[in-house]
C-alpha cells in the first residue's frame, strides 16, 4: 500500500492493470465517492483550494479573484500576489496551469 499526494494517475494505473485490489481495516467507513469499487485505490484527505483576499486592499467584492485568470488582472501586478513557485507544491502548479489555459500567462515578479 502506498499513499501518495494526488490520486489523478490511479485510474490510469487501474485501466493499465497496475494495481492490485486490497481493502484495510475501516473500507466500508471511507465515502463511497473517494475509494474505487475494486478497491484498487482510494482518496484518504481531501484539500481545497480557497481565495484569500486582504479586503483593505481590495474592498470591493465585485474585484475580488475568483477564477484562475482573474489573478491576472493589473490590479494585482507589481508584488501583490503571495504564491510559490510552481515547482515547491504540485497544487501550486495545477493553479498555473489553470491560468495557463486561460490563455495567458506570465509571472509577476
Amino acid at each position: 500500500m502506498v499513499q501518495l499526494q494526488t490520486v489523478q494517475d490511479f485510474p490510469r494505473w487501474k485501466a493499465e492493470d497496475a494495481l492490485m485490489a486490497y481493502k484495510p481495516a475501516g473500507w466500508a467507513a471511507i465515502h463511497a465517492a473517494y475509494r474505487d469499487p475494486e478497491a484498487t485505490h482510494m482518496g484518504i484527505a481531501i484539500s481545497a483550494f480557497s481565495n484569500n483576499v486582504n479586503i483593505l486592499l481590495v474592498a470591493n467584492e465585485s474585484e475580488w479573484p475568483r477564477e484562475a485568470a482573474d489573478y491576472l488582472k493589473p490590479m494585482f501586478a507589481n508584488g501583490k500576489l503571495a504564491i510559490t513557485y510552481p515547482n515547491d507544491d504540485d497544487a501550486v502548479l495545477f493553479w498555473f496551469k489553470q491560468v495557463s489555459l486561460s490563455g495567458y500567462f506570465y509571472l509577476c515578479q
